[in-house]
């Protein structure tokens, strides 16, 4: 079985994903569990915006866990 900690979580998205800001939206979203529209809203960004960061850091962070 995988492990799925949050601190494995955080530890791959520390390790593979490059931007700053995307890092930070997808530890409020996969760790803290921050809905997507209170996300747009602390990053001022839209929804589509942060669902599509999403979309591309979930298929990188969950091929390495």
């Amino acid at each position: 079985m995988k492990d799925y900690s949050n601190a494995r979580v955080c530890e791959v998205i520390d390790d593979r994903i490059h931007s700053a800001r995307d890092r930070e939206i997808l530890k409020r979203r996969l760790v803290d569990g921050v809905g997507i529209e209170c996300l747009a809203e602390e990053f001022e960004k839209s929804t589509s915006q942060i669902k599509r960061i999403l979309y591309h850091g979930k298929e990188i962070v969950f091929r390495y866990i």
